[in-house]
């Protein structure tokens, strides 16, 4: 006797088989029209035309075929259902794998943290402020872009600090199981104090969070590093700094200073921050428009401290009525895993990296449905060989000033070359970054490059164990340590401290 259920339960499966074809043509065919668009304006995304080229043909081809097979038989449209779904079905499992777990397992894992400091930022900031320590959140100028600066404490025009308020004890992050703290000199960046004597550092770094040495002890940077091998080592370093803010450094505290020896340090994603938020302020881009501009930040520190102190202690208080606290006896450093940190206040490094736990899984969910690990390995992303004309031009237009400033006072420039996590995690270079860009740029200038991914990463039989907890963050202790004695191992080759 025939199955009464059997004739609906195909009718079920036709049904949804119509639907999965109706919405692979649909979004094939909005491929094939975000690929035309993106054809016709190739000089705004500055990627290479073969790839959307490519990406429009699979989607006319693949919309012809979802319309080809709702037009199929009951039988053809399950089995093709079927074969779509025993295919696409373990892709996204790889991939929803690699995603949440990128090579965080392979080889050796650091111990686990035996007491990992599980209070918020905001937290520990109380707890300092309960025992009498001036504390205050790490600041960065980066999170002013949006606003060109801040209106000054002491006038009605508006000022761009690049550095923290000066002299107080500074909360950065945590990555490593407990939370980086420093006291910034007096011009609010991560030294010691009473550096900054004309004509008498040996080495200033500029750069972004990694050139601050994120999220590990003042002592583990690597300026701090560089310091033990009896250098005067300063270090302008801000986490969310692009090339155009590392320029601002430059003018305001380089050059005033004259250091023997000048490295810009660059990071991976430098030329993304410029092109994508530095050249949007036009603050910022008088540094550029006009070759003699200064704000003289070095002498005005008051009024930056001033000018912070309002600025930050507002963002405290906001901040403070809306992240949820940690409960009370569970406010100490306790046995456990790490727990997610609420971004409690403005600080570029936490901006850039970091933001709540739905934000981070949306953002997962859509590299998933990107497939965009699988396209990582496998190659299949679009060609970036070079960034955008117009921060192409102001990045070389950059290196070539400071070249020139650094020549004309008789020191030495040099370009550290830091590389990402990515790099390892997939295990290849991302034109994303626009690496063989920077190098040819810096050869052209004959400014002598220091590639930190040769010297340090790729020798070394564990890449990954350089990151904190082998995840996409900064480097930690053991990398920054590395990094520094690769630039001291430079400094010996070419005999600058004799």
């Amino acid at each position: 006797m025939p199955n009464p259920q059997v004739p609906k339960m195909l009718w079920l499966v036709s049904r949804l088989a119509d639907g999965a074809f109706l919405l692979g043509a649909m979004v094939s065919l909005l491929v094939t029209v975000f690929s035309g668009y993106r054809i016709f304006n190739l000089p705004s995304t500055w990627v290479s035309l073969g790839f959307f080229l490519t990406t429009s043909i699979l989607g006319v081809v693949c919309s012809l075929f979802f319309l080809f097979a709702l037009r199929c038989k009951r039988e053809t449209k399950s089995n093709i259902l079927l074969v779509g779904l025993s295919v696409s079905v373990p892709v996204f499992c790889v991939e929803t794998y690699l995603t949440v777990f990128p090579r965080m397992y392979e080889g050796s894992l650091p111990p686990l943290v035996s007491e990992w400091d599980q209070r918020t930022k905001i937290q520990v900031i109380d707890d300092l402020r309960v025992n009498g320590v001036q504390a205050y959140s790490n600041f960065s100028g980066s999170v002013l872009i949006a606003t060109n600066g801040l209106p000054s404490a002491l006038d009605s025009d508006n000022i761009f600090p690049l550095g923290s308020i000066s002299n107080t004890t500074n909360v950065y992050c945590n990555e490593n199981g407990y939370w980086a703290i420093f006291r910034s000199d007096e011009h609010g960046f991560n030294n010691p104090f009473g550096g900054y004597l004309t004509g008498q550092v040996d080495v200033m770094l500029t750069g972004d969070s990694f050139a601050e040495g994120a999220c590990v002890r003042p002592e583990e940077s690597i300026a701090a590093i560089l310091r033990n091998t009896g250098l005067r080592v300063i270090s302008l370093g801000k986490g969310g700094n692009g090339t155009l803010l590392e320029f601002a450094s430059f003018i305001e505290y380089v050059k005033p200073i004259r250091p023997q020896t000048v490295i810009w340090m660059h990071y991976a994603n430098d030329l993304n921050d410029l092109g994508y938020r530095e050249m949007n302020s036009s603050f910022l881009t008088k540094y550029l428009q006009q070759l003699d501009y200064s704000q003289n930040l070095i002498s005005r520190q008051e009024e930056v401290d001033q000018t912070l102190k309002i600025f930050i202690d507002d963002q405290y208080r906001k901040h403070k009525q809306t992240v949820s606290v940690v409960p009370e006896e569970t406010n100490n450093r306790v046995a456990s895993a790490p727990v997610n940190q609420a971004k409690a206040t403005p600080d570029g490094q936490e901006d850039k990296k970091g933001g709540s736990f739905s934000a981070v899984s949306v953002t997962k969910v859509i590299e998933i449905m990107k497939l965009t690990r699988l396209r990582e390995l496998t190659g299949l992303r679009p060609s970036r060989p070079d960034p955008a004309p117009g921060a192409a031009a102001i990045f070389q237009i950059i290196l070539a000033r400071v070249k020139e400033s650094v020549s004309d006072w008789g020191g030495h420039l040099y370009l550290a070359y830091l590389p990402p996590y990515e790099r390892y995690q997939t295990g290849r270079d991302h034109d994303v970054y626009f690496r063989n860009f920077v190098f040819r740029t810096a050869n052209e200038l004959d400014i002598p490059v220091i590639d930190i991914h040769t010297e340090v990463f790729k020798s070394h039989p564990d890449p990954l164990s350089l990151f904190p907890r082998r995840k996409a963050r900064h480097y930690n202790a053991r990398g920054y340590r590395l990094v520094a004695e690769a630039i001291s191992r430079r400094f010996e080759t070419d005999d600058l401290f004799r």
